[in-house]
C-alpha cells in the first residue's frame, strides 16, 4: 500500500526536523555570562561549600531572564580543570577562562565570615577588556540566602539594563529569612555533585528541600541526576530488556521493578476502497501484544551494574474476510482466515560498565521459549493453524550511554540482534518465514530547563533483511515537566511508517503519562494512541490504544 501528497514525507527530512526543533534555542539573548563558585574565608568548617550554594543561587536568578544565556558551571569547572586554571582573585586567568567558555561576562565572588554575619562581595568583569563591569557587597545573615541571590541578581541586570522578572523582585523586596541549614545541605549536595558521589548529592539536595521546599536549586541539581528509564516509551521491545545495559553503569543502588504493557483496541479493518486487502478482498482482523516482566538492578563495585528479569509475552496476530471482527469468530481455520497466537518465556540479563562519568558500555542477553498458545498444532505456512515457530531462541544487545551533564544532555542507544524467526503477510497473501527484526532504540533528552522541563526524542527501528527488505521507523519527540517534586508530566507525538519493497506506508499518534515519587516509590504509566503500521503485515494500519505501567523500589540494601 503505498501513500502519496503531504503524508509522503522522506524520513530524512522529518528527523532533521525533529532534531532542529530540540536544539534550536527557544530565545534569543543578548549577553553570554557565567557565575564562578564563589571563595569563601571561613574557619567553621559547615559553612565551607556555601560559596557553590550562593553562587548557584545568583546564577539561578539570572537564568530567569530571557536576555540573557547561561553558561553552567559544571561546563566552567570542565574548563579550569583542563587549562589548570584557578580562579584567585581578579587576574588574567579570569580573564582566559571567559575566552575559553566564549561569554561576554564573568561573575566572581567571595564570602567572608565575620561572626554573626558575612560579607559577601561580588564582581562582574569584561572578558573582552578583562576589567570590572560591576561591582558590588553586602553583609547580610546567611538565613537569607534567597535575598541575597536575588539581591545581585537584579543589581547586575539593572546595570545591564535588563528588566528583572517579577519573581526575582518578589524576593528581594520581601527579604525573607529561612534556616540557614537549607543552604549548608544543598551547598554540600553541590559539592557532592561535583566529585560525581551523587548518593551523598541526593542526600543533601533532599535534604535542602525538606527543609526548604521551595528551594529551586535544589531541585534543579536533583532533576540533573535522574536517569534514563522506560518512563519515556509507549511499548517495550520483545528482543530488549526494558533499561538499557549501558545505564546500569550509573545506578546507584537496588531497584527492583515492575513493568506491564497492555493493548486495549486491538481490531484494524480495511479502508473503504479496498487499499487494505489481501488479493483484492477486504478484510478485519486484529494484532495484539502484551508483556508482562519482573526485575532487579543492582549496583556492583563503583563502575559496574547488573540486571536481571523475567517476561512474559502474548502475541496473536488474525485477519479474515469476515466482515465481523469479533475474537471468536477467527476460531475457524478456512482458507481466507490467517491466524497466529503464541506465548514467550523470556529470562535476561544485562551488564554496564562506566568507563567514565560521561560514558558506559553495556551488553544484554534474552533467551525466550516460544510456543503455540493452541497445544498440539504446528507449524504452518498455507494459512491453517499457528503461524508461529516454535522453539528456544536468543537475543544479544549490545548498547552505549552518554552523559553529558556539562551540557545537561542524557544519550542512550541499543541495537538488537535475534534468531528468532517470524511470518509475515504481503498484500498478495503470501506467507514468507525469516529472521526478526534487528531493532535499533536511541533516546536522548535535554534539561532541565528553567529548573524543570526536559526536552527529548526516543527513535525506534525494526530492520527487515532478508525475505522482506524494509524497516519499520518510530520518532517520539517528548517534553516532561516537573510542577512538583514527587509529580513528572510528560507528551510526546509520534510519528512513524513503513517502507517495504518500494511501499511507504506513514502512520500517526501521540501519548501522555505521568510519574509519582511517593518515598522509594515511582510509579509511572503512559498511555498512547496511534495508528501505526502492523508487524506481521507492514502495508496495512491499525488503531492502537496501549497502556505501559511500571513501578520501581529503590532500596537501601546495597548501594555504591
Amino acid at each position: 500500500m503505498s501513500f502519496n501528497g503531504i503524508f509522503s514525507i522522506h524520513p530524512k527530512y522529518l528527523i532533521a526536523f525533529v532534531l532542529i526543533a530540540l536544539v534550536t534555542p527557544l530565545f534569543g539573548a543578548q549577553y553570554v555570562l557565567t557565575v564562578a563558585d564563589f571563595k569563601v574565608q571561613t574557619t567553621d568548617e559547615k559553612y565551607l561549600y556555601v560559596g557553590k550554594g550562593i553562587s548557584a543561587l545568583l546564577a539561578n536568578e539570572l537564568r530567569q531572564s530571557k536576555a540573557v544565556d547561561l553558561v553552567e558551571r559544571e561546563k566552567l569547572n570542565e574548563i579550569i580543570t583542563e587549562q589548570k586554571l584557578s580562579l584567585t582573585g581578579i587576574t588574567q586567568g579570569d580573564v582566559t577562562i571567559g575566552q575559553l567558555l566564549d561569554v561576554d561576562l564573568f561573575v566572581v565572588g567571595e564570602i567572608i565570615d565575620m561572626g554573626s554575619t558575612f560579607l559577601i562581595d561580588v564582581r562582574v568583569i569584561d572578558v573582552v577588556t578583562g576589567e570590572i563591569f560591576w561591582s558590588g557587597s553586602i553583609t547580610e545573615k546567611l538565613r537569607r540566602y534567597d535575598y541575597i541571590g536575588a539581591y545581585f541578581a537584579d543589581a547586575i541586570l539593572s546595570e545591564l539594563e535588563i528588566d528583572t522578572v517579577e519573581e526575582t523582585i518578589t524576593k528581594f523586596e520581601e527579604k525573607e529569612g529561612k534556616d540557614e541549614n537549607a543552604l549548608i545541605a544543598m551547598s554540600e549536595g553541590i559539592e557532592a555533585y561535583d566529585q560525581g558521589d551523587e548518593k551523598t548529592a541526593k542526600e543533601q539536595l533532599s535534604e535542602a528541600r525538606r527543609i526548604d521546599p521551595e528551594n529551586e536549586v535544589a531541585k534543579l541539581y536533583l532533576t540533573k541526576i535522574y536517569q534514563l528509564t522506560p518512563r519515556g516509551k509507549i511499548e517495550l521491545s520483545a528482543y530488549m530488556p526494558p533499561y538499557t545495559a549501558s545505564s546500569l553503569g550509573f545506578i546507584e543502588s537496588i531497584s527492583i521493578y515492575t513493568w506491564i504493557g497492555l493493548p486495549y483496541n486491538r481490531v484494524f479493518s480495511s479502508n473503504e476502497d479496498g487499499t487494505q486487502s489481501i488479493e483484492g478482498t477486504p478484510y478485519v482482523g486484529s494484532e495484539d501484544n502484551r508483556t508482562y516482566t519482573v526485575g532487579v538492578s543492582i549496583p556492583i563495585g563503583k563502575r559496574f551494574g547488573i540486571d536481571f528479569g523475567i517476561k512474559t509475552g502474548e502475541n496473536s496476530f488474525m485477519i479474515s474476510n469476515s466482515t465481523d471482527p469479533n475474537w471468536a469468530n477467527f476460531e475457524s481455520t478456512t482458507s481466507s482466515t490467517f491466524k497466529t497466537h503464541y506465548q514467550n518465556s523470556t529470562g535476561y540479563i544485562s551488564s554496564g560498565y562506566a568507563i567514565n562519568q560521561k560514558a558506559s558500555i553495556g551488553l544484554a542477553a534474552m533467551i525466550f521459549y516460544t510456543r503455540n498458545h493452541q497445544t498440539g498444532v504446528s507449524d504452518a505456512i498455507d494459512g491453517y493453524g499457528n503461524l508461529v515457530h516454535e522453539g528456544l531462541f536468543f537475543s544479544m544487545v549490545p548498547s552505549f550511554t552518554v552523559n553529558l551533564k556539562s551540557k545537561r544532555t542524557l544519550l542512550d542507544f541499543s541495537l538488537a540482534y535475534t534468531n528468532q524467526e517470524v511470518y509475515q503477510i504481503k498484500d498478495d497473501g503470501i506467507i514468507s518465514l525469516g529472521y526478526a527484526p534487528m531493532v535499533f532504540d536511541a533516546s536522548l533528552i535535554m534539561g532541565p530547563y528553567w529548573q524543570s522541563l526536559f526536552v527529548g526524542a526516543r527513535i525506534n527501528s525494526d530492520i527487515y533483511y532478508n525475505y522482506i527488505v524494509g524497516h519499520n521507523l518510530r520518532i517520539v519527540p517528548t517534553i516532561e515537566y516537573w510542577p512538583i517534586k514527587v509529580l513528572t508530566l510528560r507528551a510526546g507525538l509520534e510519528y512513524s511508517h513503513s517502507i517495504y519493497e518500494g511501499n511507504y506506508t506513514p502512520g500517526y499518534g501521540g501519548y501522555f503519562g505521568l510519574s509519582i515519587n511517593p518515598w522509594k516509590f515511582k510509579i509511572h504509566t503512559n498511555i498512547s494512541y496511534r495508528y501505526r503500521p502492523m508487524s506481521a503485515m507492514p502495508d496495512s494500519l491499525m488503531k492502537d490504544l496501549r497502556f505501559l505501567f511500571g513501578i520501581e523500589f529503590d532500596s537501601d540494601w546495597l548501594s555504591r
